[in-house]
């Protein structure tokens, strides 16, 4: 057969120890519709059978493990994404607790069907009625419904029960990029760009689909077993069409725009990315006062002074992103995320390599074992707050 691209109707004939047609046996017959090769895809491993065309014509569509990972991203992950779909609320099984936050918490769950392990976070329903943020959690499973990015964590599944909420996440074993950061006190500029390249790819998607993340700190990006980084907590994320006005974020990582509340964009992520860059290499972030309104006049007078080991070209970078102006920083100009990509200090990086998961990591985590959760902090559990159904129906989407 010839790669000019649908099959109509082929014989598969199983090759003998040396490689021959074994004449006679058909293993199996492929028709319109169907596919052959995957376990090649998979591993690269030649075929130990060939395809013979037994009707009239045949069309076949070719594609080759170098497009189909452009095109799907790294194969493990989309098998391991495609698998983790079937988990089913009941065969979860709770293990310690990963994080805390407002309206609930983190814990790590196996799967007793299939071995897999997640990360679950518990939501109370009372406390997110008590706060009025039904439309907050509703937006954030809306979108990371939507996403499907290698530098993201990957949302499997959601339900609920009467009292909570649950959203099963990817589980990066490897915790905080915040806890890596404290302990080497700060990063060389390899691997300060390799982060940041990593944050910098999946902003590039999120945008690119209208979402701003809007909650960039060292504390919400996560490294995988391999030592990889996904951007997590989604809860600040938002769908805009232009700009929108909601104060959030980490104060030391807030744009002069959202500070003055004067409507915002895309922009104040890539604000973020430089004040990220900077805290990588400094070990602390350019501005920061004694409380949030102290920080933010420090934000807002904008004197942006950097460590003598940081080199030009990041300086240049960084300068770029944390541009009070919206109009004149890098991201939001005419090529938008284009200019950030190709800035020179990210020549060091193989991009395509990266999102391909095929680079050579800066940090491996240490793991003992599946259920590992050394490198994230102890927290102990806290009671639910009970909860009344208010008959609204605000939680049907889960």
């Amino acid at each position: 057969m010839t790669p000019e691209c649908l099959l109509h109707q082929v014989q598969l004939i199983k090759r003998d120890p040396n490689g021959r047609p074994d004449e006679g046996e058909v293993i199996g017959t492929k028709g319109a519709g169907e596919h052959l090769g995957e376990k090649s895809l998979l591993d690269g491993s030649a075929r130990d059978f060939d395809a013979l065309v037994i009707s009239k014509t045949c069309r076949c569509a070719y594609l080759d493990q170098t497009s189909f990972v452009d095109c799907m991203g790294p194969i493990s992950e989309v098998l391991k994404r495609a698998a983790a779909h079937d988990v089913r609320a009941e065969d979860l099984i709770e293990h310690r607790i990963l994080g805390m936050g407002t309206f609930g918490k983190v814990k790590l769950v196996k799967d007793r069907t299939t071995g897999g392990i997640f990360a679950m976070k518990v939501i109370s329903k009372a406390k997110v009625v008590a706060y009025h943020q039904q439309d907050h959690v509703l937006s954030e499973k809306q979108i990371m419904a939507e996403i499907d990015h290698p530098f993201c964590i990957q949302l499997i599944t959601s339900f609920k029960s009467s009292q909570r909420l649950y959203m099963v996440l990817e589980y990066c074993p490897g915790g905080e990029l915040f806890t890596l950061l404290q302990a080497e006190r700060k990063f060389t500029d390899p691997h300060a760009c390799f982060y940041a390249s990593s944050v910098m790819l999946a902003f590039e998607y999120l945008h690119d689909l209208n979402i701003i993340y809007r909650d960039l700190k060292p504390e919400n990006l996560l490294l995988d077993a391999r030592g990889f980084c996904k951007v997590c907590d989604f809860g600040f994320a938002k769908k805009i069409v232009d700009r929108t006005w909601t104060l959030c974020g980490t104060p030391e990582y807030l744009a002069p725009e959202l500070i003055r509340s004067k409507g915002h964009g895309k922009g104040v992520d890539w604000w973020a990315l430089g004040i990220l860059i900077y805290e990588m290499l400094s070990g602390f972030p350019p501005y920061g006062g004694d409380s949030p309104m102290a920080t933010y006049k420090l934000i807002l007078d904008g004197n942006l002074v950097f460590p003598e080991h940081v080199k030009p070209q990041c300086r240049d970078l960084i300068r770029n992103l944390v541009q009070p102006t919206v109009s004149k920083r890098l991201g939001c100009l005419r090529s938008g995320s284009l200019d950030v990509k190709t800035h020179s200090w990210f020549g060091q990086i193989d991009l395509l390599q990266l999102i391909r998961l095929q680079l050579q990591v800066p940090h491996v985590p240490k793991i003992k074992g599946e259920l590992d959760t050394s490198n994230f902090p102890h927290y102990d559990d806290e009671p639910d707050e009970p909860y009344e159904d208010d008959g609204t129906g605000w939680d049907d989407p889960f």
